[in-house]
């Protein structure tokens, strides 16, 4: 073996991601500041061409995800479009902000994916070799380091969103809109941590049904309906279904890590 190779069945979890995670990351991050610096430049021209970055970034990020391997980012981005009940400017305005919060939460969420890419090898081998003390502090660990990175995102979605917003528009409808939905979503982070990491701990040991299952609650099973309900209510209370998804496929995945 390699001198710089992590022995995943020997060297402590932590320092095993801690080493192995951070350049996956890092990759990660880089092709997401792709579309992130045309929203910045485009942004101070035109709402519309912001809006139309919006609605081409989520092809940009298939591809990504379709050329790293790992397809674990391409759910978040089902929900974009639905269930806004509004006029026509406050629906544009809308689907601006949803398409702005994409763009900026990937600076959390895929180190998370990262974290993922990296966890699996590490269970995989670990519970093949039956050392299942060292795939029970994986599992431990693991919510803990991605828990503490939401924690960082949620802070900044909850305290700073009009000068999150105010990167890459001066529109006012957008940053009323976004004044109100960036905290309330940014509220979901520290759940989206364990809801996330958890489906890839099925998927190591070979319970692909229940990693399905969790992935499913959180972003159809949960998040499409209950933000459609919500909306009928208002627009302001339609973001608070991200919170609800996290907290249902939370739920999901503790029920199913019981029945492990």
């Amino acid at each position: 073996m390699q001198k710089n190779t992590p022995d995943f069945g020997t060297e402590t979890i932590s320092r095993i991601l801690l080493r192995i995670a951070p350049p996956v990351m890092l990759a990660l991050l880089i092709q997401a500041l792709y579309n992130v610096v045309d929203s910045c430049f485009v942004g101070k021209f035109s709402d519309d061409a912001l809006t139309a970055l919006s609605v081409v970034f989520p092809m940009q990020f298939l591809i990504i995800a379709v050329a790293v391997g790992t397809g674990v980012g391409v759910n978040t981005y089902m929900a974009r479009k639905y269930a806004l009940r509004r006029t026509r400017e406050a629906d544009a305005a809308a689907g601006t902000v949803l398409g702005l919060y994409y763009k900026l939460q990937n600076f959390f969420f895929i180190p998370l994916f990262g974290l993922q890419t990296c966890i699996v090898p590490l269970l995989s081998y670990n519970c093949a070799a039956q050392k299942y003390a060292r795939c029970r502090e994986t599992v431990h660990k693991s919510p803990l380091i991605s828990t503490s990175l939401m924690l960082v995102g949620a802070a900044c979605f909850i305290l700073l969103p009009g000068a999150l917003i105010g990167i890459f528009s001066r529109s006012v409808e957008v940053l009323a809109i976004g004044r109100i939905a960036f905290p309330a979503i940014g509220a979901s982070f520290p759940s989206a941590a364990f809801s996330l990491i958890m489906p890839t701990f099925f998927q190591a040991i070979g319970c692909g049904g229940r990693s399905l299952a969790v992935t499913l609650t959180r972003q159809i099973f949960s998040l499409l309906p209950v933000f459609w309900l919500l909306s009928l209510i208002g627009l302001n209370y339609t973001w608070l279904a991200f919170s609800v998804a996290e907290t249902a496929a939370g739920a999901s995945a503790t029920s199913c890590t019981a029945d492990s």
